[in-house]
């Protein structure tokens, strides 16, 4: 919320991870943790422990190594050695997400060089950190919208009925447009509702959807009753298959026909 616009108006191309650059790491945080690093394998730190600075310095290299397989360039990068070395490396899907959990080193870091400089200050040099932490700390206040809520998503398991004993599936079918159904978040409903009551869902969320597979909107009624009939006819899924009015927490039988 901070440093979005800033970092839109320099960078242009930031604005199409619209709210994923909420969960970032700040500018500030970043500096601090680059100028502990530095100071780390500069000089040593009078008053730290040897075990606090080998601490640091392996959460700081690790970090800055994990960065540099990241880093892109015409669109390759050293990425693919994990990729072609590392069991599982090809599970990863979206590889700049993993600074989220990068996001525990560098605040360690930068949380150990403060405390350091903070010891061995006088009141200038602690006045001056302690607004410095304050300005961490304000970057990290996000005013962009949640797309998951506990409460919500309880109060909407709880609104839906137990299905009908001869509903083998499920797939929600929405009358109107929902705004409960909002981005990539339309889909986790309907996968709750399956856990909850143990029935399968067509519905669902992944980066990596099956071929064919079109239920990405069920606000978009029409496309999305003719994606239900297309994946219905090829997986044979209409016997015992019923629709669910999320909303309505109303259940019923899917019939092929009356989605034509």
């Amino acid at each position: 919320a901070v440093w979005g616009p800033v970092g839109e108006a320099l960078w242009p191309g930031l604005a199409e991870r619209g709210g994923e650059l909420g969960k970032g790491i700040g500018w500030g945080l970043l500096v601090v943790f680059l100028a502990v690093s530095v100071r780390l394998v500069a000089r040593p730190c009078p008053g730290m422990t040897n075990d606090t600075r080998r601490l640091a310095q392996i959460l700081a290299g690790s970090t800055v190594i994990c960065w540099l397989l990241m880093l892109q360039v015409d669109g390759m990068s050293l990425w693919s050695l994990v990729y072609a070395w590392m069991p599982g490396g090809h599970g990863v899907r979206s590889v700049f997400r993993f600074n989220l959990v990068l996001g525990f080193s560098v605040t360690t870091v930068a949380a150990i060089g403060l405390d350091q400089a903070w010891r061995g200050g006088g009141r200038v040099r602690q006045s001056a950190l302690g607004l410095l932490m304050a300005v961490i700390m304000a970057e990290q206040v996000n005013m962009l919208p949640e797309f998951l809520s506990r409460q919500r998503d309880i109060a909407l398991i709880e609104a839906v009925p137990p299905a009908p004993a001869t509903c083998r599936a499920f797939v929600l079918m929405p009358n109107t447009p929902s705004p409960l159904l909002v981005r990539w978040s339309r889909q986790m409903p309907a996968v709750l509702v399956a856990q909850f009551h143990s029935l399968p869902t067509l519905n669902g969320y992944s980066g990596m959807v099956p071929p064919g597979w079109g239920l990405y909107d069920p606000t978009d009624i029409a496309g999305y009753r003719s994606a239900v009939v297309e994946w219905g006819d090829r997986y044979e899924l209409w016997s015992g298959l019923c629709g669910l009015d999320l909303e309505a927490g109303h259940w019923f039988s899917l019939m092929r026909a009356a989605l034509l």
